[in-house]
């Protein structure tokens, strides 16, 4: 029973920090991760997935390239495929794939955060729970749990110490006090 309390909750410990190395590591090299909110982009992005982005420099953005940019003064920020680049004017035009139209306006270099490189279907949902003050707490406390749970489980399994022998030792023969 201690074996299998002990895998599942090791199971369960490493799975918890590969998810958190998934979110923490990416952020260390500037990459951004942003969940999908809406299915604009399916076949390809679906609502729930937790997206990887990329810097990039807009010089490099090409037709057919996926990016995420800031749409407006609130910050909104999109993800959307280029149809057409404006070299000169710093300018692209953006259309989600499950839409019939292209984006009402054009994105602007600057506005622009980077190409999707990547996603992780659904991890988004738990991305989005995580980053509320009740996900943090959560998390924190079933990491704490977890680890707390299988340390005591390590430690029950160690051997008992020897026994002490009975009575003071015997002072050895050949030793004189003079």
């Amino acid at each position: 029973m201690k074996k299998t309390a002990s895998v599942i909750s090791t199971t369960m410990l490493v799975i918890l920090i590969a998810a958190a190395l998934f979110v923490a590591v990416p952020r260390l090299f500037g990459i951004k991760m942003y969940s999908v909110l809406s299915p604009s982009m399916e076949d390809i992005l679906s609502t729930g997935d937790l997206i990887y982005v990329f810097p990039t420099d807009p010089e490099k953005i090409k037709e057919g390239d996926v990016i995420s940019f800031v749409l407006n003064e609130s910050l909104t920020v999109v993800t959307h495929r280029v149809v057409a680049v404006d070299r000169d004017a710093g300018r692209f035009t953006t259309k989600g794939d499950a839409n019939n139209a292209n984006d009402a306006g054009t994105v602007l270099y600057g506005n622009v955060i980077g190409v999707e490189k990547f996603s992780i279907p659904r991890l988004g949902y738990f991305f989005d729970y995580v980053n509320t003050t009740a996900g943090r707490i959560i998390a924190i406390t079933v990491i704490a749990a977890l680890t707390i749970f299988t340390v005591a489980l390590s430690d029950s399994k160690k051997k008992p110490a020897l026994p002490d022998s009975e009575g003071p030792v015997p002072p050895d023969e050949n030793e004189s006090d003079s």
